[in-house]
């Protein structure tokens, strides 16, 4: 056999049809097919058998072709058009329900937030947390108008008799201290729970009450500090007889007092309270 595809015998009609399938599909080595070329130039039988089976070959693939199932241009289009129209409504349909998730979360969001807000504004005596009009939230300074005699609407005197409106002096605490000696007594009544000192501090103040009831809040740590525990800086502001009192706890700032000097004293305008937590959190040790 391997004298027959090295070339040097002669190769048999038999054998080159057993080989002849091999040799059409390009099977066979190039030397094994150079032994049967050579003997197909000379073989007009071998060479019939080898035209037959690749005529036979072309027939079939040409049924096949026949039998399947062609698309014309205009029936592939149809066919593109609809697959994009289906994909066009599914990125629509999915975008609407996105957007319309978005807009329900943000209405209920907003429900809540005004139902809280409206519920919260019925409940009695509702000052919004800690913040008075000694200290608003915005942390901007509210001004003391000095305090006005109504005059009953049901007398009303020509403007020629009528006697004119003179605002109330302001209320005199009597405590002729500096800014920093002032806050510590206003740290220390609270500790103590003096409301009456308060009061008579806070005098000019529209909301005494509310400002008494604020400071109420760190009397629980009287047990545990004192006004000495804190430093108290002086800070001058830009307009001469204004200062700002920093309340300091352990270096860290705690509370803020802003003070105007009227009639021989100074007198308190703006609060920022300090809270249990930022002066040690002894709420929390004194409810265990």
């Amino acid at each position: 056999m391997n004298r027959i595809w090295r070339g040097d015998g002669v190769v048999g009609c038999r054998h080159v049809r057993a080989h002849l399938t091999a040799y059409q599909y390009n099977a066979l080595s190039p030397r094994q097919k150079a032994v049967i070329a050579r003997h197909l130039d000379q073989c007009d039988d071998c060479r019939q058998r080898l035209s037959d089976g690749q005529n036979l070959e072309q027939e079939l693939r040409w049924e096949a072709i026949r039998g399947r199932a062609v698309l014309t241009p205009a029936a592939s289009a149809r066919i593109q058009e609809a697959v994009y129209r289906r994909m066009r409504r599914a990125l629509f349909l999915q975008r609407t329900w996105r957007l319309a998730g978005q807009f329900a979360s943000l209405s209920i969001t907003l429900l809540l937030m005004i139902t809280v807000f409206f519920f919260a504004r019925q409940v009695p005596g509702y000052t919004g947390g800690d913040v008075t009009a000694e200290s608003p939230a915005s942390g901007l300074e509210v001004e003391q108008a000095p305090t006005v005699v109504p005059v009953p609407d049901a007398v009303i005197m020509p403007a020629s008799t009528r006697a004119p409106i003179i605002p109330t002096p302001p209320i005199r605490h009597g405590l002729e201290l500096p800014p920093d000696d002032l806050a510590a007594v206003v740290v220390q009544a609270a500790l103590d729970g003096n409301n009456a000192l308060l009061t008579r501090i806070y005098g000019n103040a529209s909301h005494r009450e509310a400002i008494v009831r604020v400071w109420d809040n760190i009397t629980r740590c009287g047990s545990e500090l004192a006004a000495n525990d804190l430093a108290y800086e002086v800070y001058p502001r830009s307009r001469p007889g204004l200062v700002r009192v920093d309340l300091l706890k352990d270096g860290r700032n705690v509370g803020e007092l802003k003070m105007r000097f009227q009639e021989g004293e100074w007198r308190i305008f703006f609060t920022r309270y300090p809270n249990t937590y930022a002066l040690g959190g002894c709420n929390q040790r004194n409810n265990h």
